[in-house]
């Protein structure tokens, strides 16, 4: 026959008290309830446990040898119960983050910064990757929440709009269409373009857009990430059509924010596993999120 949890709480805790009186206190049970138990439980064992000496109960070597398995077994009750306790609390646990580079690099760091401000002991692992990967790792599970600027395939996820905007365009600053105020297709044609791969959701919306007015992209240098085409642009090497989000931080140095008169809308989505169901944790950080980048939008820094 097994002991039971109860039962080896009452051996422990009489071993360390020495006294049924004290164990039936600290357990809130009955004197008459913590003999059983001990009775029951050296019937089950097959040796004494217990032996009375000057109106005390005196843990035999067997019991005594018991001692520092029982101690490790209660601490880690103890310490599972810590856990369920932060766990109820959202004060632990771990969310794996798949995301495009401009929203970790921007978005993201306020996000996380108000997010712990919350729940100080979850641990959060951010991997950076093309929007088409971040796609691939949700559907798979392998990624609770994800990060991704629009448009592209998104089966096997479900979609959490967050917010939509418009590309804009980039120009050195001293460039002739800084004073312009506003960039149109055209321009793209008479200067150098960054531009990202048609291979790429928003490269390949570029060229659907040039092809509508019976225009081809030219591009000089082709890019991946917005973030590269940005410094590319401080440099003086081209222009470039991209998403709002690389300017959230501040107007770098050396770069104009162009409007761009055609529109080319663009948004930040959520991506969650195609079954919806998210941690309690997730659910927090979406949250967050959502409230950033109202704020953001209320300061005109998207």
């Amino acid at each position: 026959m097994s002991i039971t949890t109860r039962q080896l709480e009452v051996i422990r805790s009489v071993i360390l008290s020495g006294s049924v009186t004290n164990t039936a206190s600290q357990l809130g049970i009955s004197q008459p309830a913590v003999s059983r138990l001990l009775k029951d439980c050296e019937e089950r064992i097959g040796f004494t446990l217990f032996t009375r000496k000057q109106g005390r109960l005196q843990p035999t070597s067997e019991a005594r040898a018991m001692l520092p398995e029982l101690n490790r077994i209660f601490e880690c009750v103890e310490r599972l119960q810590r856990q369920a306790d932060e766990l109820r609390e959202m004060k632990a646990g771990a969310i794996q983050i798949a995301t495009t580079p401009v929203l970790a690099d921007t978005l993201l760091p306020r996000v996380i910064d108000r997010f712990l401000a919350t729940h100080p002991k979850v641990q959060l692992t951010i991997r950076n990757m093309l929007n088409m990967e971040v796609v691939e790792r949700v559907a798979m599970d392998e990624a609770d929440l994800g990060l991704v600027l629009s448009p592209d395939n998104y089966r096997g996820s479900t979609v959490i709009e967050l917010h939509k905007t418009e590309l804009i365009g980039i120009v050195p600053a001293g460039h002739p269409l800084a004073a312009k105020g506003h960039i149109d297709l055209e321009d793209a044609l008479r200067f150098p373009l960054i531009s990202f791969s048609r291979l790429l959701p928003l490269g390949a919306a570029l060229d659907r857009l040039f092809q509508q007015r019976g225009q081809q992209r030219r591009v000089a240098i082709e890019v991946s990430q917005s973030t590269t085409a940005l410094s590319m642009v401080r440099q003086g090497i081209g222009i470039a059509l991209v998403d709002p989000f690389i300017l959230i931080d501040a107007k770098p140095s050396g770069v104009v924010r162009l409007k761009l008169t055609t529109s080319v809308p663009i948004a930040a989505q959520l991506l969650i596993p195609h079954h919806g169901q998210i941690s309690r944790l997730s659910k927090s950080l979406v949250k967050h999120t959502r409230a950033v980048l109202a704020e953001l939008v209320a300061k005109g820094q998207i």
